[in-house]
C-alpha cells in the first residue's frame, strides 16, 4: 500500500455554511470535521459544520468522487 496525501484546504473552501470545491481554507469556519466512509465502503464524505454569513452553524457534507480520484495510488483533483 502507498501512502498518500492532500491537504484539503487547498482545494475546498465553505461558502454560506456549505462546503464548496475550487475554493481553499474551509477549515476556517468549520468545527467538528470529520471524514467517514459510506455505502459499504465505497463512498468517502467530509462532514463538518460550517459557518453561515449570520456566524450560525450548519452541517455540510461534500463527497470526494465528485472530484478526487485515486490514481495509482495518489489522489487526483479534477
Amino acid at each position: 500500500m502507498r501512502e498518500s496525501d492532500i491537504d484539503l484546504d487547498e482545494i475546498i473552501g465553505s461558502e454560506n455554511g456549505q462546503f464548496e470545491w475550487d475554493s481553499v481554507n474551509f477549515s476556517e469556519t468549520a468545527a467538528d470535521a470529520e471524514f467517514t466512509i459510506e455505502g459499504g465502503g465505497e463512498v468517502f464524505v467530509l462532514r463538518a459544520s460550517l459557518q453561515d454569513k449570520q456566524r450560525e452553524w450548519a452541517t455540510s457534507d461534500i463527497k470526494f468522487a465528485e472530484r478526487v480520484l485515486d490514481v495509482n495510488g495518489g489522489y487526483r483533483f479534477l
